[in-house]
């Protein structure tokens, strides 16, 4: 299979938000936006090393997978990712349907029968009126 590449609409915002989460870390940056506490000293070793741990990691991902067709590793766990997509399903399974069957059968013959038993009823009544009715002006007349 061939991925394609999300659309500017979807990756655009993300970019927009790794920018300011990359700057937000930095004392220069977060100052203009944040009350930060008075210091004697600016720590910026941490938000520098997360910014090469940053490159590193990405600098290494893309020297691994630069050009392949395929997963390097073949390993179960992340072929069938995570093995999410079974647990959605059980848990679909066993929540949504389950409550749906039970709605259908509530439906079906709890709400259906007595529905038809007050319909009846209602004929019924109606038929017994139109009866009563229908002697009397016969016997008014």
């Amino acid at each position: 299979r061939k991925s394609n590449e999300s659309p500017f609409v979807m990756t655009g915002p993300l970019i927009a938000l790794a920018v300011l989460a990359t700057l937000g870390g930095f004392a220069f940056f977060a100052r203009n936006f944040v009350a930060l506490p008075i210091e004697k000293e600016v720590g910026a070793l941490v938000p520098v090393l997360a910014i090469g741990v940053l490159i590193l990691g990405s600098g290494l991902a893309i020297a691994f997978y630069r050009n392949r067709t395929s997963e390097p590793f073949d390993i179960a766990l992340l072929r069938h990712k995570f093995y999410f997509d079974d647990l959605y399903a059980w848990l679909i399974d066993w929540t949504q349907e389950l409550l749906a069957r039970i709605a259908a059968f509530f439906d079906r013959w709890i709400i259906l029968f007595a529905s038809i038993r007050v319909i009846r009823g209602r004929k019924l009544f109606r038929s017994e009126q139109m009866a009563r009715q229908t002697i009397l002006t016969k016997v008014f007349r």
